[in-house]
């Protein structure tokens, strides 16, 4: 769909079985209630925020700007041009949030903590240059050789681990770390170089299980507790 005088105004539910494609020179608005539904999405605009209901297979954004994407179930995440992305996800029932394509952003939130049995599940290198923060309520893990990158790294799991142990940990590049799994495991693997600094605010580092985060270059030095 392309706008009128610039702007896509949906003011109904639109459904796009195999995909949807949203253009827009000005803003997108979404009536209150309202859900875009289908499958690939994909989102451009010249004006932001934007801020959309959905009930998507998966996600790509084609322009800069900040987008929010409430998610029915799960999603998976294509390529992102937008420099800040939020994706409340499992919003109506259980789903994983996981990519299809390698991005980089300046801000990412990923939450899909709403319903039992979702996860977080990276197979390509993400990345927030100023921030990352992932919320789930199972596990967050990452595809061997990839990163999750950040200058500030946040991630919580409330019934599940963050990592897959010592030998299969969430691979992650962040000066700034906060870890918590409220029910697990948290196991780290970190290769910023310089100091690491381990975060101790509102949301503190813990684990109901084992806590851990190695050094996966030479390069790095000891870590440092802040608050």
């Amino acid at each position: 769909a392309s706008g009128i005088n610039g702007n896509i105004n949906l003011n109904h539910n639109i459904n796009g079985t195999i995909g949807v494609t949203l253009n827009a020179e000005g803003a997108i608005n979404q009536v209150a209630g309202k859900t875009v539904s289908g499958g690939a999405l994909s989102v451009g605009f010249g004006t932001s925020p934007v801020s959309l209901t959905t009930n998507v297979s998966s996600l790509a954004t084609t322009t800069a700007g900040y987008i929010t994407i409430n998610e029915a179930s799960g999603i998976q995440l294509n390529a992102q041009l937008v420099s800040s992305l939020t994706v409340n996800a499992g919003l109506l029932s259980a789903g994983d949030i996981t990519t299809g394509a390698a991005f980089t952003t300046t801000n990412l939130i990923l939450n899909n903590n709403t319903n039992a049995g979702s996860s977080i599940v990276l197979s390509h290198n993400v990345s927030g240059t100023s921030s990352a923060s992932l919320h789930t309520s199972g596990n967050i893990t990452n595809a061997v050789g990839t990163t999750v990158g950040a200058g500030s790294f946040t991630a919580i799991s409330d019934n599940g681990n963050i990592g897959s142990g010592i030998n299969s940990p969430l691979n992650i590049n962040a000066t700034n770390v906060t870890g918590r799994a409220l029910s697990g495991d948290v196991s780290l693997s970190n290769s910023a170089t310089g100091n690491v600094n381990v975060q101790d605010n509102g949301v503190a580092n813990a684990a109901s299980g084992t806590w851990s985060m190695t050094a996966a270059t030479a390069s790095a030095t000891p870590l440092s507790a802040v608050n």
